[in-house]
């Protein structure tokens, strides 16, 4: 099954930072976007990918959505191996442990992020109700469509 066309322009978007975190300068982005390193599933390769931070807790943690949803590349490989290394803004490389929040945790996150960013969100909600499947659907249905994960670095 290939992907829709919006899915294509969101992963080439999502790809296009990917160098410029690579060469070290992540802190170009703040602190609203990360790259993510994860390992493939089946090629136990590193694979990358640029993730918008939901939000940035007090003792590290930060948490991303998975906006294409379950099958996304990327959580299906953090789920089967949740090591991982992170770079945002200044930091390169540092090691962490990827968390899937469980859909009541993962609601109350999305519904605060609505209340903080309500002119990105009404962007979000506007591609994601674009996406096969997504027409017409309430926030609460399309906050339990994208899940939710917590990057815990190390130490």
């Amino acid at each position: 099954m290939g992907r829709s066309p919006v899915q294509r322009v969101v992963r080439s978007l999502a790809r296009a930072p990917i160098p410029v975190f690579t060469a070290g300068y992540g802190v170009v982005f703040g602190h609203r976007v990360l790259m993510v390193e994860h390992v493939g599933r089946r090629t136990g390769r590193p694979r990358h990918v640029v993730l918008e931070v939901v939000r940035r807790l007090p003792d590290g943690r930060v948490l991303v959505p998975a906006g294409l949803g379950r099958t996304a590349d990327w959580f299906r490989n953090v789920e089967k191996n949740p090591r991982v290394r992170l770079w945002l803004s200044r930091q390169r490389g540092v090691p962490a442990t990827a968390r899937v929040l469980g859909e009541a945790e993962a609601l109350d996150r999305f519904a605060e992020y609505r209340t903080e960013h309500r002119w990105t969100w009404s962007l979000v909600r506007r591609l994601l109700t674009r996406m096969p499947g997504r027409a017409g659907q309430p926030d609460e249905a399309l906050f339990r469509s994208i899940p939710l994960v917590e990057l815990t670095p190390d130490g």
